[in-house]
């Protein structure tokens, strides 16, 4: 509804309470204390005003809060305050203030030009009621002078209450159009932030800062399939069967100022498909900056996932092949070198010098096929693992101490164990994983020649997995090198069987976990294995130590 129509209704509901009042206090003036005067003078301007609130009733829905329906009511209120005037002692009445009523209300709903127009208007007609009081009246009554002070007082009265007013009204009538132009603004900015989140593809959820769900949008609902009333106040680690701790032990990440990231394997309840979400934990902040909750960005990676796992079978199977040409390049040199020497010591032409030194060969060749049949046989065989907790930074710490006495330690080498927030606790067989430390340790020495920082890092990753990281600043790897790393007889070094990474990955797997590596040529190279922790869906976000600790070796 237009704010003016708004306005002349609440006055025409005002002026019949004044009215009412005035009938009210007429007739106890009258029966009271003035029985034996009439007031019946007033009793017809009061009929004239109710008929002028229902005239201003029925013409509301003709005229609205147009120009015209303003004029109207300021002319007949002006109109029924002279009726008073006249009524109450013409130009010497006391109630000459009520002609400041129109005045206001001209400019309160024309701005300034109403007010002023109405100023000189009503001081006018107050004018000519002045000299027609004179004229009537004693000069003892009502001089000239008097007379024409009174007109020339009231018309600058009203012409600066008119001026004033109209000018007030005319500012605030700008004000509440720039209010009204800036809340259709956030209106539009609320309907497009929602439209924006209703139509991200991505899963999103607020909760307050006890991970109590306050919002999931519409993305968020078909991923999840259920009940946006239902999920409504659960708790975030409910429905994804996560680690009581979360969200809220995101904040140890998030406070050193690195992102919480992780991916899990979830089973909807609703029909019982596996999914494998992505998730993404950060804060959500007030309009200050205040932490009022967590924001958790969701997303279903399961296609992706399922299509990352057939390109590792494709790639796996294409292997085979290379793996077969790989065993028998391996097994070719030295039985190759075997034979040789055979024959020669067969012919039984060779002196006792020369026959030590091709014994000293098959030897040798022998040795180098067991280790080549050793380690392919750790590859092809599936391990006998027993899973236990383990504490990851000790065993580093073990490592470590091996590490001082491994001919690829150099004194340019610097070895350092970082544990991070989170549980380090993870549920391993700590036989295979201190193979698999020794084998990434050993390689990260290996690719720095010239010396460098291994930095191994513990940390807890998203409530129930463990990250150890292994940080070389070594020669790194290019994206060939890096896409066959960890397939059969693509070793990086000399002296080895090329198996290593392809056993470490093999382990890594059959233990529940992932592999991750990152590396770019002259800048180094780093492999992260992503571990389950011990404990009920892990040992939670609760971290076992407390703050950054660095332990150089």
């Amino acid at each position: 509804m237009d704010p003016r129509r708004r306005s002349l209704r609440r006055l025409n509901v005002a002026r019949a309470v004044a009215v009412t009042s005035l009938l009210l206090a007429s007739v106890v003036i009258e029966v009271l204390f003035n029985p034996g005067r009439s007031l019946t003078p007033f009793y017809l301007l009061t009929g004239c005003a109710y008929a002028a609130v229902l005239t201003y009733a029925l013409l509301d829905r003709f005229l609205g809060g147009g120009p015209l329906m303003v004029a109207v009511q300021v002319c007949g209120d002006a109109i029924l305050v002279f009726g008073f005037l006249v009524a109450t002692g013409g130009g010497l009445s006391p109630l000459s203030f009520l002609l400041a009523v129109p005045v206001m209300m001209a400019a309160a709903l024309a701005g300034l030009r109403g007010g002023v127009y109405a100023a000189g208007i009503v001081g006018g007609f107050y004018a000519l009621l002045l000299a027609w009081s004179s004229w009537h009246l004693p000069p003892t009554e009502l001089a000239p002078g008097r007379a024409l002070y009174l007109a020339v007082s009231h018309l600058v009265a009203f012409a600066a209450l008119g001026a004033l007013g109209g000018v007030l009204a005319d500012r605030l009538e700008q004000q509440g159009e720039q209010l009204e132009e800036q809340r259709q603004d956030l209106i539009a900015l609320r309907a497009l932030h929602a439209d924006i989140v209703a139509s991200i593809g991505t899963g999103l959820m607020t909760t307050d800062t006890e991970g109590r769900v306050s919002f999931i949008n519409r993305a968020g609902l078909e991923i999840l399939r259920a009940d946006p009333i239902q999920l409504h106040q659960r708790r975030a680690a409910e429905i994804f069967d996560l680690a009581e701790s979360f969200p809220q032990g995101a904040g140890k990440y998030l406070a050193a100022g690195r992102r919480f990231r992780f991916e899990r394997d979830w089973q909807r309840p609703s029909d019982g498909q596996r999914l494998f979400l992505g998730f993404s934990v950060s804060y959500l902040k007030g309009p200050e900056g205040a932490h009022q909750g967590w924001l958790i960005v969701f997303q279903d990676l399961t296609e992706i996932a399922s299509l990352e796992q057939q390109v590792r079978t494709r790639e796996r199977m294409a292997a085979l092949g290379e793996m077969a040409a790989g065993i028998a390049h391996e097994l070719r040199n030295p039985l190759a070198a075997i034979c040789g020497s055979v024959q020669v010591l067969s012919g039984g032409g060779s002196d006792e010098e020369e026959a030590q030194r091709l014994r000293e060969v098959v030897l040798r060749e022998s040795d180098r096929l067991d280790r080549i049949i050793r380690d392919f046989l750790k590859f092809a065989r599936p391990g006998d693992h027993e899973p236990r907790a383990c504490d990851l930074v000790e065993m580093m710490e073990q490592l470590g101490r091996l590490l001082r006495k491994s001919p690829e330690l150099h004194p340019d080498h610097r070895v350092e164990v970082l544990a991070g927030p989170g549980s380090t606790q993870a549920l391993v067989d700590p036989d295979s994983m201190r193979q698999v430390f020794w084998n990434l340790a050993s390689n990260a020495l290996k690719a720095m020649p010239d010396g460098g920082t291994l930095s191994i890092q513990v940390e807890g990753h998203g409530g129930d997995e463990v990250l150890v990281a292994f940080r070389d600043e070594g020669h790194g790897m290019d994206a060939a090198t890096l896409k066959a790393i960890f397939q059969p007889f693509h070793g990086r070094f000399e002296k080895g069987s090329g198996l290593g990474a392809a056993i470490v990955y093999r382990i890594i797997e059959e233990q529940r976990g992932r592999v991750q590596v990152v590396s770019h040529p002259g800048r180094g190279t780093e492999i992260r294995l992503i571990l389950p922790a011990a404990g009920d869906r892990g040992a939670g976000l609760a971290s076992t130590v407390e703050g950054r600790t660095q332990r150089c070796l």
